[in-house]
């Protein structure tokens, strides 16, 4: 996993102003009006290299790390303030920008 790239994600969902949490969930609407199969897809594809490659637990901790700042109680305070359906759209964009940096190395194009 490239973990610079995984810290950076986690300080730019920590910065986010609530108008930056509005900005991602706009951004994974529009994916959502156009059908979410081919990222469905490659999820999938994206679990199964990260269990393939035995970093499944290092996966859940990461994502455990990154729902406490859009959810539980360490939340930023851009992310109450969007809480609802804004705040679990940019959620599924930051868990899917998670996910695809944390199994780059293990998937091809």
């Amino acid at each position: 996993m490239d973990q610079v790239a995984l810290d950076r994600l986690v300080s730019d969902i920590r910065t986010l102003s609530p108008v930056g949490v509005e900005r991602v969930a706009w951004g994974w609407a529009q994916h959502e009006r156009r059908g979410l199969e081919a990222f469905h897809r490659a999820e999938r594809a994206a679990l199964a290299a990260i269990e393939g490659a035995g970093e499944g637990e290092a996966w859940e901790g990461y994502r455990r790390g990154l729902f406490q700042l859009t959810e539980g109680g360490s939340a930023q305070t851009a992310w109450r303030a969007e809480h609802g359906e804004l705040g679990h759209q940019a959620e599924h964009a930051a868990f899917g920008a998670a996910l695809g940096v944390f199994a780059e190395r293990h998937l091809s194009r």
